[in-house]
């Protein structure tokens, strides 16, 4: 009985390990520097075109408002 209990320790303590270990190869400093980059750059196109929609919206509402 104390075998198999040591044993299925064992087995959780591998797979945590694993586990474990795999997060830290896919959180690398370098992966997360990347990805913030990447988020950043987005955000600036993000803002950017946003700013380009609201400039194409205030003429269309000037142009309108000149017709009437």
């Amino acid at each position: 009985m104390t075998l198999a209990a040591r044993v299925r320790r064992d087995a959780l303590d591998d797979t945590v390990d694993t586990i474990k270990k795999g997060i830290s190869d896919t959180f690398t400093k370098e992966n997360v520097d990347s990805f913030l980059g990447k988020l950043s750059e987005l955000g600036e196109v993000i803002k950017s075109k946003a700013g380009e929609i609201g400039e194409t919206l205030k003429q269309k509402t000037d142009e309108a408002l000149k017709k009437e």
